[in-house]
């Protein structure tokens, strides 16, 4: 069985963080933490890291990404948003790209953005060869 986890870039490092993935809610001003609201409600996302202390993160809820419970060809975890090299055959084609991961509704899978589907929603006659973690679509929030 897969492990369930999650990762987020921290708002006050801008270093990304793993563990579990939390949403608070709260009504009050929490001393200058950047904050995201919806309809009138202070929510905070926080990575919760695992250990004997239990350390709680602020993150950026739009850098939020589930580890999809596969690695790459280096051991890299493979994680929602990450920017993967792909080497495949398609239809007798070896094809070498970079593609973003990202939940796909159709498949109920993560796949890779934009791939066309065949066989009812599945990338069934593609090969993958090789797949390796190159970076990943949220760089820039960890330049600010």
């Amino acid at each position: 069985m897969r492990k369930i986890k999650f990762r987020g870039i921290d708002i006050d490092s801008k270093k990304w963080v793993y563990g579990h993935y939390d949403i608070t809610e709260e009504f009050t001003d929490n001393g200058g933490t950047e904050c995201y609201y919806r309809e009138g409600i202070q929510e905070l996302h926080h990575i919760m890291k695992e250990g004997l202390d239990w350390k709680i993160y602020t993150v950026y809820p739009t850098t939020v990404g589930q580890f999809i419970g596969l690695k790459d060809k280096n051991g890299v975890e493979i994680y929602e948003g990450d920017k993967v090299k792909v080497d495949y055959i398609n239809n007798e084609d070896r094809i070498i790209e970079t593609v973003s991961v990202s939940y796909n509704e159709e498949s109920c899978s993560y796949s890779p953005v934009n791939w066309e589907y065949d066989c009812d929603g599945c990338v069934c006659k593609l090969r993958i060869k090789t797949l390796e973690v190159v970076g990943n679509i949220y760089e820039e929030v960890q330049s600010e």
